[in-house]
């Protein structure tokens, strides 16, 4: 309870992470002796003491010479491993390669303890085991830091990397190429996790994963994986979801082989994908990061028949019938859930969506001629969910399908009584925009969960909070734009707030109050299932 307490006040009052006095922990786990840091955080005079173990490998091979491979469990250490410091992340486009130093080395997870866990080996705490988000072609495991979330809520705080882009998620649509390598990583490590995690204080029957945007969905896809069975009991899926639109892809090797002169249409065209994914694999990543630069929109999880057996929404509808899907859908409904979306979550997809379709950043919606919403601005929204739709009926959509559901679309986000009103324009495809990527696909999961389930929680929230720190936003965001929670969910620790550039001082009661609640109902479901 001191931490718990300790740690709240640290949210109120500021705290800071004494790394100088970081002091050796060895933990003896059956693979062998891992040397982590006890440090600090420093709030207001007060001290209190937490444990890292940072840049543990959860598998010994070398993805780089096993591309487009699942890969194993590491082996038992040979000697002490030193795990005192972060590890690379894996290699990625953008602005978060800026930022990390990226390596086909970049296997780790990173395991945040309560000080308690070093002292009192009876004790045991819960584990929370995050995915991080950047739509499955950026992002690090250190994309959060968990030390505030860790001793104020008195939970072992996980955090790991997986492979992305071409690397995590080449995809043939058959054996040669099955995609899914970084949800496979990803269950590596929470395989690790589960046989490891008790040498470091942590319950192994209160094991909850939890992800953010690509993350939230990652998660929502291992709940719908029965090889999952028994290693976590509960899962907390923020603004993202198993059947959100921008998931799911299919086949992506012919089009990124063609770029690299794998092949060409006119010269050498070849029905098997072997060659292809071979040309693929041996070439350098260098060249393959550069073009994947064209293809990030259609890199991501796929249906591969193995880890995922089907579409989401055909296993959350499975009956008895189908034995395989039915068990799927038996193994999701036994997660306590909770799924969540920000009242604005559609912002950064919206964004995106009007900078790629008019080729500029600087559009305006005040220039928006009627012409352009009904041919430009409501298709290109709408692309995702018709792949989607796609790749559960297992055909194309005809044009005069779609057209209906344009239609039917504009009809349902247009302000008839004034339908050329700049504002009500600007608020309607906002809430599109949310609702096709967010809402519609989080309310679909935890119907599908809830409906006279007597055995599982099933908590849905939204999120409405207008941090004091985020007052320059575009004025058409009128509420929480897409990852306005994380911050708050973690506690306003330096690190993330020095890589969003907000200042301490920017962070007002207000929001230390939100962020308050918001670790008590994490930590509270992570302990016991309840967000109270």
């Amino acid at each position: 309870m001191y931490c718990r307490l300790a740690g709240l006040f640290c949210l109120l009052c500021g705290c800071e992470i004494w790394g100088a006095l970081a002091i050796n922990y060895n933990a003896y786990t059956d693979i062998g002796t891992i040397t982590g840091t006890i440090r600090d955080i420093d709030f207001k005079g007060t001290r209190l003491k937490y444990v890292n173990y940072l840049g543990i490998p959860y598998t010994n091979n070398n993805y780089n010479t096993q591309r487009f491979q699942k890969l194993g469990l590491h082996e038992r250490f040979t000697k002490p491993y030193n795990a005192s410091e972060y590890r690379e992340s894996c290699l990625q486009n953008g602005e978060k390669k800026l930022k990390y130093e990226t390596s086909h080395d970049c296997l780790f997870v990173n395991i945040h303890a309560p000080i308690d866990s070093t002292i009192n080996p009876t004790r045991k705490f819960p584990v929370i085991i995050y995915i991080h988000g950047g739509a499955f072609i950026t992002g690090a495991a250190k994309d959060v830091s968990p030390e505030i979330i860790t001793v104020a809520g008195e939970v072992i705080f996980v955090t790991l990397n997986y492979r992305l882009g071409i690397f995590g998620f080449l995809n043939s649509g058959n054996n040669f190429a099955r995609g899914n390598y970084g949800l496979w990583d990803q269950q590596l490590a929470i395989r690790w996790v589960r046989y490891n995690i008790a040498a470091f204080g942590g319950d192994v029957n209160k094991i909850t994963l939890m992800g953010h945007e690509a993350g939230a969905g990652s998660v929502m896809l291992h709940a719908l994986y029965p090889g999952n069975r028994g290693l976590f009991q509960r899962v907390i899926a923020m603004s993202g979801s198993a059947t959100s639109p921008w998931v799911l892809h299919g086949p992506n090797v012919r089009d990124i082989a063609r770029d690299l002169g794998c092949y060409s249409d006119s010269a050498n065209f070849t029905f098997s994908d072997q060659p292809l994914v071979n040309c693929i694999r041996y070439t350098d990543a260098t060249t393959l990061l550069q073009v994947q630069e064209k293809y990030e929109s259609v890199l991501g999880p796929t249906i591969d028949g193995e880890f995922l057996l089907d579409h989401p929404l055909r296993i959350l509808k499975a009956t008895t019938d189908n034995d395989s899907l039915s068990d799927a859908y038996n193994f999701y409904r036994s997660l306590d859930v909770v799924i969540g979306v920000t009242d604005s979550d559609g912002s950064k997809a919206l964004i995106a969506m009007l900078a790629e379709e008019f080729k500029t950043s600087e559009w305006s919606f005040d220039s928006i001629k009627t012409r352009e919403f009904e041919d430009i601005v409501i298709p290109a929204t709408l692309k995702p969910v018709y792949k989607n739709h796609e790749l559960f009926i297992n055909r194309t959509l005809d044009t005069f399908t779609r057209n209906n559901i344009k239609y039917s679309v504009m009809f349902q986000y247009t302000n008839w009584t004034d339908p050329r009103n700049i504002h009500s324009v600007q608020s309607n495809l906002l809430r599109l925009s949310t609702d096709t990527n967010f809402v519609v696909p989080a309310v679909t999961m935890a119907d599908a969960h809830s409906y006279t389930n007597y055995n599982a929680s099933t908590f849905v929230y939204i999120y409405s909070f207008l941090p004091t720190y985020l007052q320059e936003r575009p004025s058409w965001v009128r509420g929480s734009a897409h990852g306005s929670e994380i911050l708050p969910a973690f506690g306003f620790p330096r690190a993330m707030l020095d890589r969003a550039g907000i200042k301490t001082e920017e962070i007002k009661g207000a929001d230390f109050i939100m962020s308050e609640n918001m670790l008590i109902w994490i930590t509270n479901f992570a302990t016991t299932g309840y967000i109270l």
